[in-house]
């Protein structure tokens, strides 16, 4: 410390999984400065790196172990900028596709604001696993944080291969294509995927739009007597229709039933 000014040359650490304890493969390391002129109020010029970093959400919607290299700069707003780099096959993305949701403005942050602006590139072997959809996936997102606010996602996630589970019938992915809006938790997609319905009777769902206004077609309809009303009926409820509810079903198309479904458990 010389007039005031902390300088940290080399701070280095390990971050281990859960409760694990010991010494591990990862490390972590800090170095820069840290302007102590106002002790309670310092100016961070820091840069943080590491291979094998262990990182996950609270909740665990994402977890990754990867390589970190960010800078820490500010004082009354402090910004945590830079990539984090997941190690091969080492990246999964666990959240659950709610529903189209408006981030929503809390209460003005009160003392020292941080800001989070960090890409995270996906093209070393990355996963998603939820209560519904199991799948590889490549691309690029950026997580952005200001203050309280929640974390938003931007960015394009593509499809590599995979299944997702719909009504009771297992799709599985011919291709498909994510784009997430930072402004709005409601992806913008196109999916193609095929589910057997029947022994050697394969239809293909094409799926575009968003999660708030979402398309539906089927492309190569089976050669047997199958037509396209008769497959949104299958897939809407799973039941024959006049076993839906009157109240439900009256003034709506079949696919309608379907696509409100889907909007429910995507």
């Amino acid at each position: 410390l010389a007039d005031n000014l902390l300088m940290v040359e080399r701070l280095e650490g390990h971050t281990p999984r859960g409760r694990r304890r010991g010494r591990d493969n990862s490390r972590l390391t800090v170095s820069g400065t840290m302007d102590m002129a106002d002790f309670f109020k310092p100016v961070f010029d820091l840069q943080l790196t590491g291979e094998h970093v262990y990182f996950t959400r609270p909740l665990g919607e994402i977890e990754a172990v990867g390589s970190p290299a960010f800078t820490i700069t500010g004082r009354d707003t402090v910004y945590f900028r830079g990539d984090f780099v997941p190690d091969p096959d080492q990246a999964f993305l666990r959240m659950e596709f709610t529903g189209p949701e408006s981030y929503v403005l809390k209460k003005a942050d009160e003392g020292t604001i941080l800001i989070y602006e960090i890409r995270v590139p996906l093209f070393s072997g990355a996963t998603v696993d939820n209560s519904d959809v199991n799948a590889e996936v490549e691309g690029e997102i950026t997580i952005t944080k200001m203050g309280s606010e929640d974390f938003r996602y931007a960015g394009t996630i593509d499809v590599l291969s995979g299944n997702f589970v719909y009504n009771g019938y297992d799709f599985v992915f011919d291709e498909g294509t994510v784009t997430l809006e930072p402004s709005t938790f409601n992806p913008r997609f196109h999916i193609r995927a095929t589910t057997q319905i029947e022994p050697e009777v394969d239809v293909t769902m094409v799926l575009t739009g968003t999660l708030e206004d979402p398309q539906l077609f089927f492309e190569d309809l089976p050669s047997v007597s199958y037509t396209e009303s008769d497959l949104f009926q299958l897939f809407a409820l799973g039941k024959e229709l006049e076993e839906v509810d009157p109240a439900l079903a009256a003034g709506l198309s079949l696919k309608d039933l379907i696509l409100r479904r889907i909007e429910k458990e995507t």
